[in-house]
């Protein structure tokens, strides 16, 4: 079965329909508060300034979201019991939806809908959802992290590249820089190009010839030693 969205007049019937959401339409239409002991009564005096009815009939939550690089309110619609998990499948578990994770999930959800618990029940759907035994058999391993220990000079050799930069009066726009794990000692050498055969030939020159072989070297820029 296609599941879609509801159309407001869907919505507007649904949230009258709603127990959790009749403290709403009190407020709106009778400005009759509700209770302390109410379970939503925090969640109405939070947002009894931003709680309203649309054009349509249908409960809104206006908020504001801030970015670095602009403000703007959204109308968040309030999602009564029987469509929220319809909401959490369009959102993660449609074969649009990407099977994203919890927080870009809500993210997503939150620009148009809300309810109380929508954070947790986000988290629980996902869980829950078949994607993650998928994504756990799927996952690349990974080698265990463990320390680079040296012990004596030329021991331990690292190389790294930096660019492009600037190019030079020589056509030159990438550094190559060789490093003594040890003493810290560190040799550079400009160069046109970033290859496999360039980084061999500076550690040739500009390492071997000068203070001899080194035990072994740690290579930063591994994927220019991938042969085509």
């Amino acid at each position: 079965m296609l599941l879609e969205l509801p159309t407001t007049v869907q919505w507007s019937q649904e949230q009258k329909k709603d127990a959790d959401l009749q403290i709403w339409y009190e407020w709106i239409t009778e400005q009759k508060k509700p209770s302390p002991e109410n379970p939503h009564f925090q969640f109405w005096y939070r947002d009894k300034e931003n709680v309203v009815l649309d054009e349509n009939d249908v409960l809104v939550r206006l908020t504001r979201f801030s970015t670095t690089t602009r403000s703007h309110v959204c109308k968040q619609i309030l999602v009564p019991k029987v469509y929220q998990d319809r909401i959490l499948y369009l959102a993660h578990g449609h074969v649009t939806s990407g099977h994203q994770g919890v927080s870009r999930t809500f993210l997503k959800l939150r620009e148009q809908f809300y309810w109380e618990t929508m954070k947790r029940d986000i988290n629980h759907y996902i869980l829950n959802c078949p994607c993650r035994g998928i994504k756990q058999r799927n996952a690349v391993p990974r080698a265990p992290y463990g320390s680079l220990l040296s012990t004596i000079p030329n021991d331990l050799v690292a190389i790294d590249c930096t660019g492009p930069l600037l190019v030079t009066g020589r056509g030159n726009k990438y550094i190559i820089v060789i490093q003594d794990h040890f003493t810290k000692f560190v040799e550079a050498a400009a160069v046109p190009a970033i290859s496999a055969t360039v980084i061999c030939d500076v550690l040739f020159k500009h390492w071997i010839k000068r203070y001899g072989p080194m035990e072994c070297f740690c290579l930063i820029v591994e994927l220019n030693f991938i042969t085509r």
